[in-house]
């Protein structure tokens, strides 16, 4: 589980938007990887367990 206190510095990340999900519900995402861009730091994945 992710507590406030660690997504409120990861939500101050640029390019890092978060997506609502619910315990026990499937969550899809669309896109296309190729509209993103690079994100040149990923310290704040190491805390993550979802990284």
């Amino acid at each position: 589980m992710v507590t406030l206190d660690r997504i409120k510095p990861m939500a101050e990340i640029p390019g890092v938007s978060f997506i609502k999900s619910e315990k026990g519900k499937s969550v899809i995402v669309t896109g296309n990887l190729k509209t993103g861009s690079i994100m040149d730091d990923l310290e704040w994945a190491e805390l993550s367990s979802m990284a």
